[in-house]
């Protein structure tokens, strides 16, 4: 009788899991804050989930210092490290996101290093938009499309 039952079920990379998380990590997203300025009804943290709210949380700087070093002690078989700031509204904690940058500046010089954000794009101030110029920071803005679509969720 032919056996046709699967008996186990194997990833091609499964034997290189260890060393893809010793080496090859290469993106690391920072909820920097869970507050926002806003509360669009279809943010997760709108109320609607029931394991997400609104709250005053924001992160440590000792947090995300361990964590973007974390990132690189596990990413030397990685060409390029991608770092995102993610909320709540993570412009609300721009002194942390100066932080983050400058440190990876000054102790990952030798790494290729991409940041970007999410943002609702309400708080920009001429001090913001100059840093992210300067620094490279990519931008992602949460839209919901033309003007009256998007107010409706606000």
């Amino acid at each position: 009788m032919k056996r046709t039952r699967v008996e186990e079920v194997k990833h091609f990379a499964t034997d290189f899991l260890e060393s893809y998380l010793e080496n090859r990590m290469n993106q690391l997203v920072l909820q920097v804050t869970q507050k926002c300025n806003l509360r669009c009804s279809y943010c997760v943290y709108s109320g609607d989930y029931k394991n997400r709210n609104h709250s005053q949380k924001e992160m440590s700087w000792e947090t995300a210092k361990e964590a973007v070093d974390y990132l690189y002690g596990h990413s030397m078989s990685s060409e390029d490290i991608y770092i995102s700031f993610y909320g709540g509204e993570p412009l609300l904690m721009f002194r942390l996101i100066k932080e983050v940058v400058e440190y990876v500046k000054r102790e990952y010089c030798q790494r290729t290093v991409h940041f970007n954000l999410t943002t609702n794009g309400t708080l920009f101030t001429p001090e913001i938009v100059q840093y992210f110029i300067k620094n490279n920071i990519q931008i992602m803005f949460s839209l919901d499309g033309p003007k009256e679509v998007h107010d409706k969720n606000v």
